[in-house]
């Protein structure tokens, strides 16, 4: 090969792959999170969440909250043992629904 082809052969692969880089993101334009630890607002029947399989806004902006009540640990669950081994707690229903505020709507 000759090096007039190994150029052009170098040209167009870096060609290629300019739209793949994309620049970086500058620090005005990344969003700031942050942690609300009063979200969501105690949950009643003295129920616990398992591990968080999914979340998604609906059309009314209220968060369905997917949480799998298998991964709570008997500890955890101590209430809905029989017999019961403590006074707290019940897992959850798998699947729940709340507002922007974090109250549970269902």
């Amino acid at each position: 090969m000759t090096r007039c082809t190994l150029r052009a052969i170098l040209l167009i692969a870096s060609a290629c792959l300019m739209p793949c880089t994309a620049p970086p993101a500058s620090a005005q334009n990344t969003p700031r999170l942050a942690v609300d630890p009063n979200w969501p607002k105690p949950l009643p029947n003295k129920w616990i969440l398992g591990q968080i399989g999914g979340i998604a806004v609906d059309s009314h902006d209220h968060i369905w909250v997917y949480q799998r009540p298998r991964t709570l640990t008997d500890d955890e669950r101590g209430a809905a043992l029989s017999p019961p081994v403590s006074k707290c707690c019940f897992p959850a229903p798998p699947v729940l629904e709340f507002d922007q505020e974090g109250n549970l709507i269902q």
